[in-house]
């Protein structure tokens, strides 16, 4: 399958609206989501769009159950943007603030690795990754089997790659990562790289 666009962390699929309906005209769009009540907007926000195929799962290093820290929709009663933090990493709603910690709970999701996404919808090409997991982003890029498939366009959240509000060794290694793979990365603004491919 060639595949136009893949969201990894498409949440209720609001922000990316406009982008996910002009990428489906070009080719199939895959949305991951793994929490329930976000999947469940998701879905029902693309139920019947055409080349557009919605799962449930998160993104993880090795596929099967993981460990996933999900806002409550209460969330956003501590700010408007609460129910767009969930994390593998336990405490990353709480470091963005105590009051969250009330509105987080601890749910078993569907993992899925890189490799073994790209094999259950036989993507043989990519134009398009975006991915918004706070905080895992650079963990994750790191794991995509860029041997298999180069992606021509990577946005990422680069500002949690090592803890909540701070950079260090995980974006390192992912830039050097992207380097050998003869990606361009530029700044897209304060918390997104963007990362071309020069192959």
């Amino acid at each position: 399958m060639d595949v136009e666009l893949l969201v990894v962390g498409a949440h209720n699929g609001a922000k990316l609206r406009n982008d996910i309906l002009a990428c489906k005209d070009k080719g199939p769009v895959i949305l991951i989501e793994p929490i329930p009540y976000l999947f469940a907007q998701l879905e029902s926000t693309f139920k019947g769009v055409p080349n557009v195929f919605p799962l449930q799962a998160c993104i993880s290093p090795t596929s099967g159950p993981q460990e996933f820290f999900a806002p409550k929709p209460e969330a956003n009663t501590v700010a408007g943007w609460g129910d767009q933090l969930g994390s593998l990493r336990a405490d990353h709603a709480v470091q963005h603030s105590p009051d969250f910690k009330e509105h987080v709970e601890k749910i078993e999701v569907l993992g899925i690795s890189f490799q073994d996404l790209i094999d259950r919808f036989s993507i043989t090409r990519l134009n398009y990754l975006f991915t918004d997991t706070e905080g895992y982003d650079c963990i994750l890029l790191q794991t995509f089997p860029f041997l298999k498939l180069r992606p021509k366009v990577i946005t990422f959240e680069f500002k949690h790659a090592d803890g909540t509000f701070t950079v260090g060794k995980n974006l390192a290694l992912l830039l050097l990562r992207l380097e050998a793979f003869e990606y361009t990365v530029k700044v897209v603004d304060s918390e997104n790289l963007r990362a071309f491919s020069r192959f």
